[in-house]
């Protein structure tokens, strides 16, 4: 080994140079390889269904007794339902309110998801709801004829305590929330 050193000492400084680009490029290629036949070999080995099972929380969604969705009336428009709600959060902990795709209205045995969820401004509306306050909101529905329904906030969660997921229903009157209230709460 001190003998080839000394053989590449010997050399110019263009033939070292040539020799040590050579040598970078021919270890990056042996790493890159057996990376890539590593990762092959990891992504077969992978159980697709173990996967599923995995990602998918092992706990059950409870529903809460605790109202923090409440509605307050409806607008039917020819192309769509307007759901006028506000979440209340009285607790001393942050609650995470349900994504778009989470959110679902049972109508006449067929389940259907809101297209928008925006506040009384037409901007979208907060993930989260800070402790001890209340923010209005606009759920945008296909239009139906429905007269009631049920409308399902799900995976809601504390941010204090994240794995503790939970929904609440709330069981819905069409007909009664056409009217306007004048108040709120």
């Amino acid at each position: 080994m001190i003998d080839l050193v000394e053989k590449l000492q010997k050399q110019s400084y263009e033939t070292r140079v040539k020799i040590l680009w050579t040598t970078a490029i021919v270890i990056g290629i042996i790493l890159c390889s057996l990376w890539i036949f590593g990762f092959k070999s990891n992504i077969k080995n992978l159980d697709a269904t173990n996967i599923i099972k995995t990602t998918a929380s092992g706990t059950q969604t409870q529903f809460t007794n605790t109202t923090f969705a409440t509605m307050e009336r409806i607008e039917v428009l020819t192309n769509s339902l307007k759901l006028y709600f506000n979440f209340n959060n009285t607790t001393d902990d942050i609650l995470n309110i349900s994504k778009l795709p989470d959110i679902t209205l049972n109508i006449d045995g067929q389940q259907i998801n809101p297209t928008q969820i925006i506040d009384r401004q037409g901007q979208i509306f907060v993930q989260k709801i800070l402790s001890h306050t209340q923010n209005f909101g606009i759920l945008i529905f296909p239009s139906t004829n429905a007269k009631s329904g049920t409308l399902t906030f799900n995976q809601m969660y504390f941010e204090q305590n994240p794995s503790d997921i939970f929904a609440q229903k709330l069981e819905l009157d069409l007909n009664k929330l056409k009217t306007a209230n004048n108040l709120r709460n």
